[in-house]
């Protein structure tokens, strides 16, 4: 059988043993597990056609938008597996791109690709998310992508090499790929802006060496490169005078397409002015499509960790990169960190910059969901470990038992990864965890009728906001996020949602629940407060009394 039906065949395996662990594990309707508050968001965005919380997020919504179109279960359950989908291709990639990258026999390249795509498909982290409604997914599927087309691995490559028998200029034609990367990279900026922690890389790898100008002078070398097929091929090439030239047309071309991908932030005021309910920012000027984009909301986030807390938090980076991988798994991974042969050299320093890039980001960021975004930091380290796995078992085949002990070296290396996801399963799992679906339905079960309900947080605020506006149901009440009545473009959402209200135009020194009492409608405060007083499957609990307070 060729290489390359062997592999798709393997791949294939893979798919279906990841797909079936998310399917199992897949979160059936709105959920707040694994940190997932902001599903309910961006479910409500996608489906009215609306702008999500800051950056906005636009490639997320028109792809979300797309799957809630499927026919099968409910409209949260589409968006969930929207990320699960995308968590499954982003470790098939990582197979791929492992496969390409590292050196040794076809077997134990394969086997290889399959370990890295196994261990980053089953990490806790991208487990995680890949079984709620959040952008994490998708951004670790533009990593990935980013990677594969990065003039980073040879084989990934289209290739043209100008081989003159009479001397001449050796060089590669690569203008495709970075139209291509350059696009995708600008798309990948439409779902989650720290991926231009990528740009140093992407910008610089293949810059200096594409156009390398060969001069024959007396004997001829030989290079070793990766074709088209993955096969590696040998050049003849000179001994000496070989000059790296900066191409700036490549440079061109990839800011030219990245600036193309980046155009899809011009359909969020497109949304804005249809005017949705869910409408961060009210974008339908520069301004407003500015403090959206830039992240304002959070600008004093981004390290904005106060030292006191940095020592902990480094230690909790340090408990979630050993969770990933297990102490088996990071030694092996720092084993072919240290004494593996990568078919590119710029491998390490490549993933090196990913893992320092995103682990100092993360720990600098104040937020207590930001390891949320060492996805990229975990998948290098994810990388370092197939390194390892494929040094130690190429190792093992010149081995005096190497006839066994390659294939029990593999089978331990899968059972390593099984263990961790099998540790890490409860954590992870979110097929039976129903409290927002719970407390939504039964808010609006028990609000009365023409009632404001004024929430406080994002996790009572979105999962009403799903029910209410995604769903259509009780649309007699009107939702109002409280702390957000600071803002202009909030008030201005409100007055166009809810007409009725005569929202003042300025916010200042304004007691808002006096301002709504004055309004012929029953007013409500709900303070979320203990959710675990909700069950699943539950009717109206005692609890929801406390959750939710109408005023005389």
């Amino acid at each position: 059988m060729p290489e390359r039906h062997r592999w798709m065949g393997l791949l294939v395996v893979l798919s279906l043993v990841l797909g079936s662990i998310y399917w199992f594990t897949l979160a059936p309707g709105l959920t707040w597990a694994n940190r997932g508050a902001d599903g309910g968001d961006l479910i409500t965005a996608a489906a009215t056609g609306g702008v999500g919380h800051p950056s906005g997020y636009p490639i997320y919504l028109v792809l979300a938008r797309l799957f809630q179109f499927l026919p099968i279960g409910s409209l949260a359950f589409r968006t969930n597996l929207m990320s699960a989908v995308c968590g499954l291709l982003a470790a098939l990639l990582v197979a791929d791109l492992t496969r390409r990258s590292v050196t040794g026999s076809e077997s134990i390249r394969h086997l290889a690709g399959l370990l890295a795509g196994l261990g980053f498909g089953l990490s806790p982290l991208l487990w995680s998310q890949a079984v709620i409604t959040e952008v994490y997914t998708l951004h670790a599927l533009f990593v990935v992508l980013i990677l594969w087309l990065m003039p980073f691995i040879p084989g990934t490559r289209i290739l043209c090499f100008a081989r003159p028998s009479d001397g001449g200029t050796v060089f590669l034609n690569e203008a495709w790929m970075d139209r291509i990367g350059g696009l995708l990279f600008g798309l990948a900026l439409g779902n989650q802006l720290t991926v231009a922690l990528l740009l140093p890389p992407w910008l610089l790898v293949g810059l200096l060496s594409k156009g390398t100008v060969v001069q024959r002078s007396g004997g001829v070398l030989e290079e070793e490169r990766e074709s088209a097929e993955g096969a590696g091929e040998r050049f003849p090439m000179p001994p000496h005078l070989r000059v790296p030239m900066l191409e700036w047309g490549s440079l061109i071309r990839r800011l030219t397409w990245l600036a193309v991908g980046l155009l899809i932030y011009l359909t969020i005021p497109m949304r804005a002015r249809s005017g949705p309910p869910v409408n961060w920012g009210n974008p339908v000027d520069m301004k407003g499509l500015w403090w959206l984009v830039s992240g304002q909301l959070y600008q004093d986030r981004v390290f904005g960790l106060e030292l006191q807390y940095l020592w902990p938090r480094v230690r909790n980076w340090a408990g979630l990169l050993r969770s990933q991988y297990s102490f088996l798994g990071l030694a092996v991974g720092f084993y072919g960190l240290l004494y593996g042969k990568p078919r590119l050299t710029r491998f390490y320093w490549i993933t090196g910059w990913m893992l320092l890039a995103y682990s100092v980001f993360a720990i600098g960021y104040n937020s207590s969901d930001s390891y949320t975004l060492l996805i990229p930091a975990f998948l290098a380290v994810g990388l370092w470990f197939s390194m390892g796995a494929a040094t130690l078992l190429e190792a093992s085949t010149k081995a005096r038992w190497g006839a066994w002990l390659t294939p029990a070296g593999g089978l331990l290396l899968f059972v390593v990864i099984a263990a961790n996801a099998w540790m890490n399963y409860s954590q992870v799992d979110a097929s039976q965890v129903g409290h927002a679906e719970a407390f939504g339905r039964e808010i609006l079960a028990v609000a009365p009728r023409d009632s404001i309900l004024l929430t406080q947080e994002d996790k009572d605020s979105f999962a009403l906001w799903y029910f209410h506006y995604a769903l259509g149901e009780r649309p007699d009440l009107a939702v109002i996020i409280e702390p957000n009545l600071a803002y202009d473009w909030y008030r201005e959402t409100l007055r166009t949602t809810y007409p009725d209200l005569q929202i003042p135009e300025i916010a200042s020194s304004i007691e808002w629940r006096t301002i709504f009492s004055d309004v012929d409608r029953p007013l409500c405060e709900v303070h979320l407060g203990d959710t675990e007083m909700l069950c699943p499957n539950c009717a109206i609990k005692e609890g929801v009394s406390e959750i939710l307070k109408c005023l005389p």
